[in-house]
């Protein structure tokens, strides 16, 4: 160690035990805690087995601990360019609604009804991918006759 100089808080120093470099944390009690640049696990020596860093090393250090700067900008960034978006606590119900006199939608609504509740399935179970084939349905068949992926008879309510 250099007589001019000591390891303080917050300067770089090297571990001349193995060559490490780190950032001096806290000194307590005879005894320097490092954290090599950019973080990691903290480790301990003698303060008499640091030494000054070189230039070198204290530049390699800061381009391991600081981020890289753009310089794509011509003016230095003050925060976010535009507003956060807010997005509403619940969205609004997509939820497609069977069109009147239609049986196909009345159909596939009450099936839809009884794979949500369980209500209605053979063994009373819930299947929200089957009520959402439901939902697929009803906004998207053409309202004519045409062949679905739905039982044909309709749900059995269970009490």
């Amino acid at each position: 160690m250099a007589h001019d100089w000591a390891p303080t808080t917050g300067k770089y120093a090297v571990d001349a035990t193995n060559d490490r470099i780190g950032e001096v944390r806290r000194l307590l009690e005879g005894t320097a805690y490092l954290v090599p640049p950019g973080g990691g696990r903290e480790w301990a020596a003698r303060p008499d087995q640091l030494r000054k860093p070189t230039g070198e090393e204290r530049a390699r250090a800061l381009t391991w601990s600081r981020p890289v700067v753009s310089r794509a900008r011509s003016t230095r960034h003050r925060g976010y360019p535009e507003p956060p978006v807010v997005l509403p606590v619940r969205a609004p119900s997509l939820e497609p609604v069977p069109v009147q006199d239609c049986k196909v939608c009345a159909h596939a609504a009450a099936w839809r009804r009884a794979y949500r509740t369980g209500k209605g399935t053979a063994d009373g179970h819930t299947d929200h991918s089957a009520a959402l084939d439901c939902s697929l349905e009803i906004r998207n068949h053409p309202h004519e006759p045409r062949v679905t992926g739905l039982p044909t008879a309709a749900p059995a309510l269970r009490p």
